[in-house]
């Protein structure tokens, strides 16, 4: 008996190598599942998407860019761009969910709030928890889990050695996790994968006043860390603004004294060294107090201390050598305060050294040059803050 027509209840099993034919017909594969090959998505992945193996691929259907996963550690992962096109899916910094203001000055001394806000929505920012003390001018650094919050300057007195740790996953209090090599506050953050950076700053012990500091210290991402000193800056500075590429961090101004500084300097995060002038920032007005921003291909600096500075938004290329170039001007002027950046806009929060403190957080586009639009509150009026971004 022949048989045209063949059910799956006539289908026990195929053995591979029956599966022959000079042109077999195309088979529809939309029911097939547990088959490797290329994920899908209108976008370009994460470094949280997680997937199960080094060697997952990953095509934007937008773009047609296609990246292949090289490091599948959870949480932090690498996607590497495997065609002709440029941006490896990789952390430098940004964050995708939250922009957090430690401590900060305002008219009753140095806060110890810890305050977020939202990269998703343009609302008011949340109290989420404590510094272990009163705190500004400290400077900030961040992994994908945690962020650390390195040296300071409490009220009335010299900078601190401390350095403190958050968990972005709880939020919460802040706890003591490790020290510095020298006290101080006022210097430029910054982070690698795998170490925090601090460089540059005061104690407030020398004299004169904002003479300075040259060092450059490395701390690395854990529970327990002690800072080692890596490296010099070009000159000793105070009121430095701190930003980084993924292989780059970078110094932008600051003063000695009362001798205001307009060098844009860097270090390599591969190597311990000093960090080399690459550029320099708008000289009008003064230059230091910086509120410091990065895109994957850009440095940026929002407002600071001085006559021009305090509205003007300038930016530098993540370049071998390149100046800064205005590029937009605040709504709101502001002296120190706090920087912080999501994927696609900077943020800049807060503003004065004392009193009156103002409460304004800002943001502006990274994709076209422009102005800030004021967008939200802090829960109070503070300036010369820390800034994380997760």
């Amino acid at each position: 008996m022949s048989q045209t027509t063949i059910t799956t209840d006539n289908i026990m099993t195929i053995d591979a190598a029956n599966i022959t034919g000079a042109a077999l017909p195309a088979l529809n594969g939309a029911a097939l599942t547990n088959i490797p090959g290329v994920t899908n998505g209108a976008g370009d992945p994460l470094v949280s998407t997680n997937p199960s193996a080094v060697g997952a691929a990953w095509l934007n259907t937008t773009t047609g860019n296609l990246f292949c996963c090289t490091d599948a550690t959870a949480g932090a992962n690498i996607w590497t761009n495997v065609g002709s096109g440029s941006g490896n899916i990789d952390w430098n910094g940004w964050g995708y969910q939250y922009g957090y203001i430690t401590g900060g000055h305002g008219a009753s001394g140095s806060q110890n709030q810890i305050g977020k806000h939202s990269f998703v929505t343009d609302s008011n920012a949340t109290d989420v928890g404590d510094l272990t003390a009163g705190n500004h001018a400290n400077c900030g650094s961040q992994d994908l889990t945690h962020g650390y919050i390195a040296g300071g300057m409490a009220s009335g007195t010299s900078g601190t050695n401390v350095v403190q740790r958050i968990t972005f996953a709880s939020a919460g209090n802040s706890s003591n996790v490790g020290t510095l090599t020298v006290a101080r506050g006022i210097g430029a953050g910054s982070s690698s994968r795998t170490h925090g950076y601090i460089a540059g700053g005061d104690n407030n012990s020398t004299s004169p006043t904002n003479s300075g500091i040259n060092v450059i210290e490395k701390f690395a991402f854990s529970a327990s860390t002690t800072g080692s000193d890596i490296g010099d800056l070009t000159a000793n500075k105070s009121s430095v603004s701190g930003v980084m590429s993924q292989t780059h961090g970078y110094i932008r101004g600051g003063r000695i004294s009362s001798t205001r500084n307009n060098v844009i300097e860097r270090f390599p995060f591969a190597s311990d060294t000093n960090s080399s002038d690459v550029g320099d920032i708008i000289t009008a007005g003064s230059n230091h107090g910086f509120n410091g921003q990065n895109s994957k291909t850009h440095g940026y600096c929002a407002g600071g201390d001085g006559t021009g500075n305090n509205t003007r938004i300038q930016k530098h290329a993540f370049s071998a050598s390149a100046d800064a170039t205005g590029v937009g001007t605040l709504a709101v002027a502001t002296t120190p305060g706090a920087g912080t950046s999501s994927t696609t806009n900077g943020y800049t929060s807060g503003s004065g050294d004392s009193a009156p403190a103002t409460n304004h957080i800002q943001k502006f586009s990274f994709s076209s040059d422009g102005n800030a639009a004021d967008i939200a509150d802090l829960t109070v009026g503070r300036g010369n803050a820390g800034g994380l971004s997760n």
